[in-house]
């Protein structure tokens, strides 16, 4: 009886509603990552200083065919005649044009930057037949990155979009498509040949199906699959089938790579085996085992970043094996994260045993993301002399590991310590980390119980903050963030404030009896992305409004009014970036009128996921 009053009642899910949810969630995720793409795009370098272009971070060198062919020939100088070729030339074409002469640097960028990108959900979008209908009208339209989720291959969208954009593709994404081997095997070699960036995560595997993917393209014609070109494997197969040395005999000149659902390997296979350019690596093994760290240490690898899933601190053997294997990369690693396998330290949660797998020095390691079951385990941070940010999660039902690794890993400052991110930290475990690391600039809490008093004590600890954002909190009846908290002023004035209404007389200098936001002159960003939100127009008007160097503001799901907002635009001269989603007692006209003026960015929707 005691099991089932513990266990919560789950309805039942519909599997369009399930569906349906995943396409919002892909949605927001990949529009975001278009985002993050578009900024890196605007943000190459290019060495302008020479009479030909260099392009640094790729080392190309000029073509003397192309330089020989261009002397005489005027016509190419014609911006239209460029654009109408660029159109048929793939992403390394591109880069490659932009040798020639400065005039070709400058038209073949802004072309590759023009390219679009193109996300389909459905074999009827009317997007994507957007698209295809302006480039049968001439109009000079390429696709750079194209992802197709839930579509099949048979469809006649599907056809068209890869007859027509195909060769220029830089980037496919398909996610749970319904498609054959063979037209997978078609896709990469003939349809889209110069992808860099490959994203495949299989629908429903067939029924007992016991070979992986890539063994059954192999057995088409018994002709192994080499894509030479690819720079970035994004792999998920359900059944788990797809070893690593089929992915790396495959695609010789992976960067990076990102195995989901990794087998147990035989690392004797791997001693033969070199990957001399794979910079990057996720693997998502269900529970890492022995056999998977030696096999990676075969590999000789010089990583700079490292993700690794499923780690069981209790089996001595495997976090011997993955120490030898940290020792082999630390010379070069710069980012790592480590994550714990829950089933097997949830079934177990009586074992304390923890072998540690950091004996090793990391002297290049600046960011570091892993759980405090982990990290508790380090004697301090001096292991990672150039740690810049540090990310610790924690299981909310276990925060009294927090607790105990204050106590063993934050004892000693580290100067270079910038930017903190927790999750589900406690009050005084928050406390201890901030007297010892008083330098940080960038702070994130999330999953994190904040009240007023949380919120005082980091204003206090941390006046040189940059950055504070603090999402997905909870709030409970003993514990919310409240107008008091935010404004330092008393909760009795801030109560009566509310029914007077009257903020434009209040003397600061009297009512402010603690720390508030105001006091945080260096922030640049604040973002208080509650799920329940108490603030109001006081902690707007008599705290966020002092900020006068704030460019990124987050206020999502608050009570305020449109009072804020007139206090916002007058007071906050250096605002970029403004979130209110869910403010709903803003009223639309005021929100219209804001976008119209121009010269901030105004976010008033909520992602479709919590829509």
């Amino acid at each position: 009886m005691e099991r089932e009053r513990g266990v919560a009642h789950v309805p039942a899910i519909d599997i369009e509603d399930m569906k349906t949810l995943r396409k919002n969630i892909f949605l927001t995720n990949y529009e975001q990552r278009e985002h993050f793409q578009q900024m890196k795009m605007m943000k190459m370098h290019w060495d302008t200083t020479k009479p030909y272009i260099y392009r640094r971070d790729i080392g190309l060198n000029r073509d003397p065919v192309i330089e020989a062919f261009c002397i005489d020939n005027r016509a190419l100088e014609s911006t239209d005649v460029l654009e109408n070729i660029a159109v048929y030339l793939t992403k390394s074409e591109l880069l490659s044009c932009r040798l020639v002469c400065k005039m070709w640097s400058t038209e073949m960028g802004r072309y590759l930057q023009k390219r679009k990108s193109l996300i389909v959900t459905d074999e009827h979008c009317g997007k994507a037949g957007a698209v295809l209908k302006n480039r049968q009208n001439g109009n000079p339209v390429a696709l750079s990155r194209l992802c197709l989720f839930d579509v099949s291959s048979g469809s006649v969208l599907y056809k068209k979009l890869f007859k027509v954009f195909g060769y220029t593709l830089s980037s496919v994404s398909l996610e749970e498509c319904n498609l054959s081997v063979q037209d997978l095997k078609i896709m990469l070699v003939n349809e889209a040949p110069n992808i860099e960036t490959f994203h495949y995560k299989e629908a429903t595997p067939a029924r007992g199906s016991k070979i992986s993917t890539l063994k059954q393209i192999k057995l088409l014609n018994d002709d192994k699959l080499l894509l030479p070109n690819l720079k970035m494997l994004h792999w998920d197969e359900s059944d788990g089938l797809t070893e690593l040395r089929e992915i790396i005999d495959a695609f010789p000149n992976l960067v990076t790579l990102e195995l989901r659902n990794f087998p147990i390997p035989k690392s004797q296979a791997f001693k033969d085996l070199t990957c001399p350019r794979l910079k990057s690596i996720f693997l998502s093994p269900t529970v890492l085992n022995e056999e998977h760290c030696k096999a990676l240490t075969h590999l000789k690898l010089k990583l700079k970043r490292l993700t690794l899933f499923g780690l069981n601190p209790a089996v001595k053997k495997s976090m011997k094996s993955l120490t030898r294997f940290l020792s082999s990369v630390s010379e070069t690693l710069e980012v790592m994260e480590l994550w714990l396998d829950y089933a097997s330290t949830l079934s177990n949660p009586e074992t304390t045993i923890f072998t540690s797998p950091f004996p090793v020095y990391m002297p290049k390691v600046r960011r570091l993301q892993t759980e405090v079951e982990i990290i508790g385990h380090i004697k301090n941070l001096n292991k990672f002399p150039a740690l810049a940010e540090l990310e610790i999660v924690s299981n909310p039902y276990e925060r009294q590991n927090w607790q105990s690794m204050t106590k063993r890993v934050f004892i000693k400052p580290h100067e270079k310590l910038q930017t903190l991110r927790c999750g589900d930290i406690d009050y005084k475990s928050m406390n201890k980390v901030m007297k010892v690391f008083p330098q940080i600039a960038i702070l994130q809490l999330y999953a994190t119980h904040v009240n007023d008093s949380f919120l005082r004590s980091v204003i206090t600890n941390l006046p040189g903050l940059s950055d504070l954002s603090i999402s997905r909190c909870m709030k409970t009846n003993a514990l919310a963030l409240s107008d008091s908290g935010v404004t330092g002023i008393s909760k009795e004035i801030c109560e009566k404030l509310k029914l007077t209404g009257k903020l434009e007389n209040v003397n600061m200098d009297e009512a402010k009896i603690h720390p508030g936001i105001g006091d945080l002159q260096h922030l640049r960003k604040l973002d208080f992305g509650l799920q329940v939100s108490e603030f109001t127009d006081i902690s707007v008007i008599l705290g966020i409004s002092k900020l006068t160097k704030l460019a990124c503001l987050k206020l999502p799901m608050c009570k305020i009014t449109t009072v804020s907002l007139h206090a916002i635009t007058e007071k906050m001269k250096s605002l970029i970036l403004l979130s209110i989603a869910g403010c709903d007692q803003i009223s639309p006209e005021a929100i219209e009128n804001l976008k119209k003026k121009g010269g901030l960015l105004v976010e008033n929707e909520l992602p479709p996921v919590y829509v």
